[in-house]
């Protein structure tokens, strides 16, 4: 390539970022004014609780609070000085900010790692969607809504849902345009950051099948290419579960620890279910509200099944169907918005002005009610 090609190719690639950049930015922005703005009314609720009763202290948690201080104590500590529950988080991201840290608070480097990287994944999910030739109304709601969603507030928080969300859209990009590196690439990284990385197996092998007669004109590095990209997500967690059984003498613990009946666990679907809908009639709030989410959710995965390739509607169905085989409904709807192909499914049904206000306004609300339940420890995010 030449010298005035590489300065051409370099300056499409800028162009293109600032365009994502200018679609993805004011909803990162509005989204962070939001849950800090949420965070402040909580903590000027808990202080005005404790002037008018005092010795009544309400229990507030911040943005370090719940899986954020894990992620944070494995970056300072490592696993070896932590409870073996800590090895149920998978450790690219405490990695990631010892890497930046560089001797200074891990708490902030977090803070700071998953807010950059909740931005990366707006400017990602719209270079996805404009690859994939959708309307620009499209795009532009469903960087709104990867936002704004309810459980979006953890992307402001130390979780690792943000980078995950960064590596999972660059493996569906890397699989839809063909460029089985990148897929591979972020395979792996994925499969390091979340056991649900696992799941990108699903997605990978639907795209190489249907490549699979287009072989390119360098037969073996494409076939290898293809098979990366498939086993990219096994490779990280591999890799991660190899390193915990040479550390631990246990290769499966971080995973045993995930299902372990006091965290996910593993159960009966339907008893599960049925157990969520009785909680509706039995003043048990915080398990009846998941039941409306898992309707739109299944309700959601039967129209995208028409509306968006196999390999987006199957990657869903599959992360749906792992937060139906847990034990309880704690943190599904996190598990679920973080399948970006239900956001993009609701920005294809908003078409409608009028709908597009409504949902975005609904969706903020709830944005807040359930960032002050989680921030009042009421509710598990």
């Amino acid at each position: 390539m030449t010298a005035g090609r590489r300065r051409k190719v370099l300056a499409d690639v800028l162009a293109a970022a600032r365009s994502d950049l200018l679609v993805a930015l004011p909803p990162w922005i509005v989204a962070r004014a939001v849950v800090l703005a949420t965070l402040a009314f909580v903590h000027y609720l808990n202080n005005h609780v404790t002037d008018a009763q005092p010795g009544v202290h309400l229990q507030v948690t911040g943005l370090l609070g719940w899986d954020a201080a894990y992620y944070r104590d494995i970056a300072e500590h490592g696993y070896p000085g932590l409870p073996a529950d800590a090895l149920r988080f998978f450790p690219l991201v405490p990695l990631l900010v010892r890497g930046l840290g560089a001797g200074h608070g891990a708490g902030p480097i977090l803070l700071l790692l998953g807010n950059a990287a909740a931005l990366g994944y707006g400017m990602l999910l719209v270079r996805l969607l404009r690859s994939e030739g959708h309307p620009e109304g499209t795009v532009r709601r469903a960087a709104w809504l990867a936002a704004l969603v309810p459980s979006a507030f953890v992307l402001v928080m130390g979780y690792a849902e943000a980078v995950f969300g960064v590596l999972a859209v660059t493996v569906f990009l890397g699989l839809r345009t063909r460029r089985y590196g990148l897929a591979a690439a972020a395979g792996v990284l994925a499969g390091l950051c979340r056991p649900i990385g696992l799941l990108l197996v699903v997605p990978a092998a639907i795209e190489v099948w249907r490549d699979r007669r287009l072989p390119g004109t360098r037969r073996v590095p494409r076939a290898l290419s293809r098979a990366l990209a498939v086993a990219g997500p096994v490779l990280g967690c591999g890799a991660y579960l190899a390193w915990a059984g040479a550390e631990f003498a246990d290769p499966l613990q971080p995973l045993r620890s995930q299902t372990d009946a006091a965290h996910h666990g593993i159960g009966n679907p339907v008893r599960v279910v049925l157990d969520a809908v009785d909680g509706l009639f039995h003043s048990r709030v915080g398990t009846g509200l998941h039941v409306p989410w898992l309707v739109l959710f299944v309700a959601l995965l039967v129209i995208m099944a028409t509306r968006l390739p196999a390999s987006y509607t199957a990657w869903s169905a599959a992360v749906l169907a792992a937060t139906l085989l847990g034990s309880n409904l704690d943190s599904s709807e996190r598990y679920l918005w973080s399948a970006f192909p239900f956001v993009v499914t609701v920005a294809i049904l908003c078409r409608r002005r009028d709908v597009e206000r409504a949902v975005l306004t609904c969706s903020t609300a709830l944005l807040v009610i359930y960032s002050s339940l989680a921030f009042l420890g009421y509710y598990v995010p």
